[in-house]
């Protein structure tokens, strides 16, 4: 695979002792995860203000990965580690296919 992939777990606990929803604290789960990242298709909606094109991300990873929606990945590097993609992507999906993952990303603003 010609890319890899920062990925990166929520280490905090979920709710404080009171209850309370605690900041995520994120600690890297895979530093260098061998990938894939491409943009299948693009949409453009067009609206009052002019057209806005999104797009939906896609990583594809080895078969078995550690890997969940929790997660989030924090930039995609080249094998040469020059930077691909910069930014955090959350994870939408996981998917098992075949002999591999399919992950769907949503770009975070």
């Amino acid at each position: 695979m010609t890319h890899r992939a920062l990925i990166e777990r929520n280490s905090a606990a979920e709710l404080g002792t009171a209850g309370e929803e605690l900041p995520a604290v994120w600690a890297t789960l895979h530093a260098a995860l061998p990938c894939f990242l491409y943009t299948p298709r693009g949409r453009e909606v067009v609206a009052t203000t002019g057209v806005v094109v999104t797009e939906s991300p896609m990583l594809l990873a080895p078969w078995g990965t550690d890997v969940t929606e929790s997660d989030r990945i924090n930039g995609v590097n080249d094998r040469q580690g020059n930077v691909y993609r910069a930014g955090i992507f959350r994870i939408a999906s996981v998917v098992e296919v075949h002999d591999h993952l399919e992950l769907q990303l949503e770009a975070v603003a």
